[in-house]
């Protein structure tokens, strides 16, 4: 099982111990029962991006989401977790790229496609299904390229319209 626990920003600092202490016990519950457990660190906010309409906080990513971060590492070695380790490469990939590529929606705090990108091949790196090494902007990239001619490739094609009006509509929304 992996799961990540995440959480609203406000007032973090009330909520950090509550989170620490629901999370191992959920770790506990779950390893009592023979299952292994993987812990996922969050995924950043996006304070670094320049061209996004939304208007950034702060201090979120750097002081508030590391915290749960670190606290989710500690966990993991304390409980003899897997670790998905979703928010110090996110994290370093924001702030080398503040224009053009987000793995950050425009709402700055969930994925992006590219961000589902990276996340799915942190799983699977984590699961050791790929080397670490690809957990970089080109190595995602290529692990999930679309072959040209492939019927993938048709299909995303075909769904061009669909997404530039999605994307549209999430425009109007933030």
């Amino acid at each position: 099982i992996i799961f990540l626990f995440h959480f609203c920003y406000k007032g973090h600092r009330l909520f950090f111990r509550f989170y620490r202490k629901k999370m191992g016990e959920l770790v506990d519950t779950l390893q009592s029962r023979g299952l292994k457990v993987d812990l996922m660190t969050p995924s950043p906010f996006d304070e670094y991006s320049t061209d996004l309409k939304r208007e950034t906080r702060p201090h979120c990513n750097e002081t508030g989401l590391s915290d749960f971060a670190q606290a989710v590492r500690e966990l993991a070695v304390e409980k003899g977790t897997g670790l998905v380790e979703l928010h110090a490469p996110m994290t370093a990939i924001e702030k080398a790229h503040p224009t053009g590529l987000h793995y950050s929606g425009p709402d700055r705090v969930h994925p992006s496609p590219a961000g589902n990108r990276f996340l799915a091949a942190a799983v699977l790196a984590a699961a050791d299904e790929v080397p670490g090494s690809v957990l970089t902007v080109d190595g995602v990239e290529h692990l999930f390229a679309t072959p040209k001619g492939s019927d993938e490739e048709r299909l995303w094609t075909a769904m061009a319209p669909v997404r530039k009006e999605m994307e549209r509509i999430r425009a109007l929304v933030y």
